[in-house]
């Protein structure tokens, strides 16, 4: 996901949000370097998690 509009939050945080979605708001997807999660409620996206070239796992907010 490219995004310029995002923070960099947590793991705490997005886990804290991911455990409270509801059915069809928390998305995963195989990516290059691993499973990217994201989050989307009302059709928009909130957080996402994705794992760097490095093997690292990055964790977002696109909330402002």
């Amino acid at each position: 996901m490219t995004n310029n509009n995002r923070s960099p939050i947590t793991e705490a945080q997005f886990d804290s949000v991911a455990m409270k979605t509801q059915p069809g708001q928390l998305k995963q997807r195989h990516r290059e370097y691993g499973i990217e999660f994201s989050i989307w409620i009302n059709h928009t996206l909130v957080m996402s998690s994705d794992v760097d070239s490095e093997g690292v796992r990055k964790y977002w907010c696109y909330l402002s």
